[in-house]
């Protein structure tokens, strides 16, 4: 069986910043957080074409206080 990167060993929990290895609890940390991101997006949107470079802007953005 191959490990993913992104998740911590035996477990579906995304490896991320908060070292929250509880995936209902990070569930929650990031509903917080990314509600906060996007409302700051809504009000200053980065500019840009919607190009798959634009969106990866977009989504790091919005995942900034979570994940590496």
């Amino acid at each position: 069986m191959r490990k993913d990167p992104y998740l911590y060993d035996n477990s579906e929990t995304l490896i991320n910043l908060f070292k929250e290895y509880n995936d209902k609890k990070l569930r929650e940390i990031e509903a917080d957080y990314t509600s906060f991101r996007l409302r700051q997006l809504y009000e200053n949107p980065i500019k840009g074409c919607f190009d798959f470079f634009h969106l990866c802007e977009v989504h790091k953005f919005i995942f900034q206080d979570l994940y590496s």
